[in-house]
């Protein structure tokens, strides 16, 4: 494309277009921004070859050996089916290394805490199941962790019932971790005490930074008073005491209304994940993951105390019955 237009067509709306990357004869178009820090992450249409007006990504790092190392782990990663966007081209160019990856459709999750619209209790909980798979799924399959988990970088479907992961310049594997700088995580109070206090993030870090995100969903509040993870600069250390209960209040919202005993289990669920004390965090994936599938579980109504077996079958015989005598 020899003139790079003002604004763009797509999908029935105008973008004005903010700049544009040149990358092995591919013209690509940025559209707009994610993502926060010193990274450069930008949305974009692929204007030319047999890709025309496809959604990308095009992440913009410093041209070292580790970034290249940690894109790698993120191919790898959707590699093995996993949710997480797949690398389709890169080049170093100037200095930089510019990554194109696939577009996840959707708004980030930092929209949706910005702009004050509620996720009910039911969605929050089979998100925080999802992304917990995500995390686990990820440690598991190719002992390579996020390393910054924040509402930025979490992008959520328009029915606020999938989610996947993006931005993965600040993800590296266990065996590198002792060795690597920690990433943009530690600056945010998303991340671990432990992380901030410099040792190197873990599955056990992930913990903490996925029980921030989903205790600001339920509350609209960042833990610890709003001090997250560097609750550890305070004099005291104390535990995470969850008042989830008495914060919620979805009444006006029929869907989002929530069974009083599964209360309980979420703030006990938040006590372990959000715990100062690494120890005290689950000690293993599985049984980290199959306190999140609980809790999503018990959210389905056929597992409410209330739920009688056979109610529906019994109201169809009823309907049937109502149809044969008119």
């Amino acid at each position: 494309m020899k003139q790079i237009p003002k604004t763009v067509r797509h999908n029935h709306k105008t973008y004005d277009v903010k700049g544009s990357h040149s990358i092995r004869g591919e013209t690509y178009l940025v559209i707009g921004k994610y993502g926060r820090g010193d990274k450069s992450i930008d949305h974009v249409l692929h204007v030319t070859g047999r890709n025309q007006f496809k959604d990308r990504v095009v992440h913009v790092l410093e041209g070292s050996s580790e970034n290249w190392k940690q894109f790698q782990n993120l191919d790898r990663a959707a590699g093995k089916s996993l949710p997480f966007a797949r690398i389709l081209t890169h080049v170093k160019k100037d200095g930089k290394l510019c990554v194109v990856v696939e577009h996840q459709a959707g708004k980030s999750l930092r929209y949706y805490l910005k702009t004050g619209r509620e996720i009910s209790p039911y969605k929050a909980l089979m998100l925080n199941r999802q992304l917990v798979g995500q995390v686990a799924n990820l440690s598991r399959t190719t002992h390579v962790h996020h390393g910054d988990i924040s509402p930025d970088n979490i992008v959520v479907a328009r029915d606020v019932t999938r989610l996947v992961l993006i931005d993965f310049g600040s993800s590296f594997t266990y065996s590198e971790s002792n060795r690597l700088s920690t990433g943009d995580g530690i600056k945010q109070i998303y991340a671990a005490p432990e992380v901030i206090n410099g040792k190197p993030p873990n599955r056990i870090s992930e913990q903490f930074s996925c029980g921030m995100i989903l205790n600001e969903i339920l509350t609209g509040e960042i833990a610890y008073s709003g001090r997250g993870g560097t609750v550890v600069q305070g004099k005291q250390n104390p535990d995470f005491q969850p008042r989830i209960k008495p914060i919620l209040e979805y009444e006006k919202n029929v869907e989002a209304k929530f069974p009083k005993h599964i209360w309980p289990e979420v703030d006990a669920y938040l006590k372990v994940v959000l715990a100062v004390d690494p120890r005290k965090r689950f000690s293993t994936l599985n049984a980290w993951q199959a306190s999140a599938k609980k809790l999503a579980w018990l959210t389905e109504p056929e597992n409410q105390p209330h739920f009688q077996k056979g109610t529906l079958e019994k109201s169809l015989s009823s309907i049937a019955k109502w149809i044969r005598n008119i």
